[in-house]
């Protein structure tokens, strides 16, 4: 067992800042999983562990810092069946605020944003499991946004399919499937 103490609360890393939050021994397979997880390069991260330190789950790249504990939160305790302890959440450096755009989502938000005529509006909406809809060239925001939570619900959809029933249903009661707008804009 390898204890994941560090000297300070917060270390600075590629993606980041990273906070650790809880000292908990972890097994050989969690130290490796904590390495992967702190090399992570952009967007909110979360980890958190089951309190013997065995089993885990992680998530970067995520849009929130919520989405990103949420979704942590879930895959371990559906892997370790019981109740999970947060180790660690990375902060994104350049994008710090409450919603970041990770890097692979970018291209799609400048797109939208881009495609966009002069005075129509685009809107982007993202899901729990970080996944992502786009709209835009609509007449008002509210068409615009409407039409962003479908492809993004076209997205999740996706997304559930690919799952087994267990994590099905823990990801359908933590709500990780709900859409929700983090962008609008009217292109000047």
């Amino acid at each position: 067992m390898i204890n994941t103490g560090f000297a300070v609360a917060l270390d600075e890393i590629k993606g980041g800042v990273f906070q650790q939050i809880s000292e908990i021994e972890l097994s050989t397979k969690g130290e490796q999983e904590f390495r992967k997880f702190r090399s992570s390069r952009n967007g909110y991260g979360a980890m958190y562990v089951s309190p013997d330190g065995v089993r885990g789950g992680w998530r970067d790249n995520m849009f929130s810092l919520q989405s990103a504990e949420l979704l942590a939160k879930t895959i371990c305790e559906v892997n370790a069946k019981v109740e999970c302890v947060l180790l660690g959440r990375i902060v994104p450096r350049n994008q710090p605020g409450e919603v970041a755009i990770p890097q692979r989502a970018q291209s799609d938000f400048r797109k939208a944003i881009r495609e966009t005529r002069s005075q129509r509006f685009a809107a982007f909406a993202i899901h729990g499991l970080g996944g992502w809809g786009w709209a835009n060239n609509f007449n008002t925001v509210e068409e615009a946004r409407e039409s962003a939570i479908l492809n993004c619900q076209a997205s999740a959809a996706r997304e559930r399919a690919k799952l087994g029933r267990e994590r099905r249903a823990a990801f359908d009661r933590a709500k990780l499937f709900d859409c929700k707008v983090i962008h609008s804009v009217q292109k000047r």
